[in-house]
């Protein structure tokens, strides 16, 4: 497999990578720094929020890419003998082409929020060279264990100037009471919970009295 360090500082075949190539890209200084966070807002929207704050002045020709990646896979096993694959890529934001960055000022950040939402249910394709329809379903195994990796890169040059990893926080909230209906109501023994909106997901249900007493889970 062919491997880039930086966006240009070193490529060729991943066997000739070594110890001193390494050090070599690790003695550079990054100019800037990056902080953010990733969360599933909900029903599988993957947003990032990134600050960028340079330490130097770059022209207007840099991008900011994020990738959603699985940060582990078990499901695409084929013939190799390869049984688990680590940092699968699933999804770039918002494109190939990046966000474009205005010129970076010494000591002025500049924020940004990247967002992808995705669809159906999950398959696993019959290889690359039929890849999945992001339209209409995805290739997460679990969503649990995600993370968006984000870096700025000269978009002529191809230099990396900085990177950093987040892991996807799970703090996906939605107020679904105009989604249900229980009947009936008042109750004296039985009641029915009809909660269709949450067909589909890996949900509990936690029935409350009026006295603050769980009298139900499901």
């Amino acid at each position: 497999p062919n491997m880039v360090v930086d966006g240009k500082q070193w490529q060729g075949n991943s066997n000739s990578y070594t110890a001193g190539i390494l050090t070599a890209a690790q003695e550079i200084p990054a100019f800037m720094e990056i902080t953010g966070s990733a969360k599933n807002e909900w029903k599988n929207k993957i947003s990032v929020d990134v600050t960028i704050t340079p330490k130097s002045d770059f022209p207007a020709n840099l991008r900011l890419f994020a990738v959603i990646v699985e940060k582990n896979t078990s499901l695409n096993v084929k013939s190799n003998g390869e049984t688990e694959f680590d940092h699968v890529a699933k999804k770039i934001m918002p494109n190939t082409n990046g966000e474009s960055l205005l010129a970076l000022t010494d000591g002025t950040p500049v924020s940004k929020t990247l967002s992808y939402t995705f669809n159906g249910p999950y398959v696993l394709p019959a290889s690359g060279a039929t890849p999945a329809n992001l339209a209409t379903s995805n290739t997460v195994e679990n969503w649990g264990n995600l993370q968006v990796v984000v870096w700025v890169q000269d978009f002529t040059t191809k230099e990396v100037y900085q990177s950093a990893a987040f892991n996807v926080s799970n703090n996906s909230t939605e107020d679904i009471s105009n989604k249900m209906n229980i009947f009936p109501n008042p109750a004296a023994q039985n009641v029915l919970v009809n909660a269709e909106a949450l067909k589909g997901t890996n949900t509990t249900v936690q029935l409350v009295n009026l006295m603050g007493q769980t009298v139900a889970n499901g």
